[in-house]
Parts: structure tokens; C-alpha cells; sequence
């Protein structure tokens, strides 16, 4: 299952990511109509889109998808907060998502984002299972190993090697 949810926040991010900064100067242009934002619209475009990219990249290889499933929570906790100021404090400004999700109402994709939350939150939980599981897993094999060795050792010394064959 955690495949899966890095499968969808792969594609995700990977997408608006890539949509934001080919369509750069739409993305800013939205950014800086926001009050809230101000001077800070070009700098934040920017670092959304390497965020994201990030997060994407990270998701691809399971040694890195925990890190990355962190980042794909910050990120769309940040989109919800976003969303909110849009739904409150503006007038007719749709997200600067990219591609086809600006498209989306903005109450929509509020409810987007918060079933993204509850998502990647499920990921998160699974995949700190299988890490702390896999970890067990290991941990138990070098036990097996610890006691295996002292019963070979003592064994050499006493001359039986032929009972160990």
C-alpha cells in the first residue's frame, strides 16, 4: 500500500513541480496578486517547486520514502493553510498549483488536501512498521549470529569439529 501512496505523491508532485516552474512566470504572477505573500511570492515559488521535486525524487527508493512521505506531509499541511488564506482573504484567486489543478474550486481542493493529509498520514504510519519490522528483523538475525559463534569457537577448542558437520 505505502507503494501505492508514493506512486500517486510521485506523480503528484512530480507534476506540479515540473508545472510550476515551466510555467514560471504564471505561477508568480498569481503569487504576487496574494497579500499575504508580498515579497516573498518569487522566493516561495521557488522553493515549493524544489520541495516538491524533492519530496518525489525521495519517494522513489524505499530507503528514502519515509523522508520523503514527511516532506509530501509538510508540504500539503502548507497547501492547506494556503488554501484557507485564498478561501478567506481573497477574491476570485485560484491556487497557483499548476497544470490542471488550478482549475479546481478552491473548496474542493481544500478537501483535496485534506484527504492528501489523511493519506500520506497512513503511509507514515506503515512505513514506520515496515522500517521498525525490517529493523526487528535484523536485530534478531544478529542475536542468532551472537550465540551461534561462541558454540563454534568452543567447540574448535576441544577438538569435536566432527560432531559439527
Amino acid at each position: 500500500m505505502t507503494n501505492s501512496i508514493a506512486g500517486l505523491f510521485t506523480l503528484l508532485f512530480f507534476y506540479t513541480g515540473i508545472s510550476k516552474l515551466l510555467n514560471y512566470d504564471s505561477s508568480l504572477s498569481q503569487s504576487e496578486r496574494l497579500p499575504f505573500f508580498g515579497a516573498l511570492g518569487s522566493w516561495i515559488e521557488w522553493m515549493v517547486a524544489i520541495l516538491e521535486l524533492a519530496a518525489a525524487t525521495l519517494l522513489i527508493r524505499a530507503r528514502w520514502r519515509l523522508t520523503g512521505f514527511y516532506i509530501c506531509l509538510a508540504l500539503t499541511v502548507l497547501f492547506i493553510i494556503y488554501m484557507l488564506l485564498l478561501i478567506n482573504y481573497t477574491d476570485g484567486i485560484n491556487c497557483s498549483c499548476g497544470g490542471i489543478l488550478e482549475q479546481i474550486p478552491p473548496n474542493i481542493h481544500l478537501a483535496l488536501n485534506i484527504f492528501l493529509v489523511l493519506l500520506v498520514t497512513v503511509a507514515i504510519r506503515l512505513q514506520t512498521s515496515i522500517k521498525r519490522s525490517l529493523r526487528n528483523d535484523y536485530l534478531a538475525d544478529k542475536k542468532i549470529l551472537r550465540v551461534k559463534q561462541p558454540e563454534l569457537t568452543s567447540a574448535a577448542q576441544t577438538g569435536e569439529t566432527e560432531n559439527l558437520k
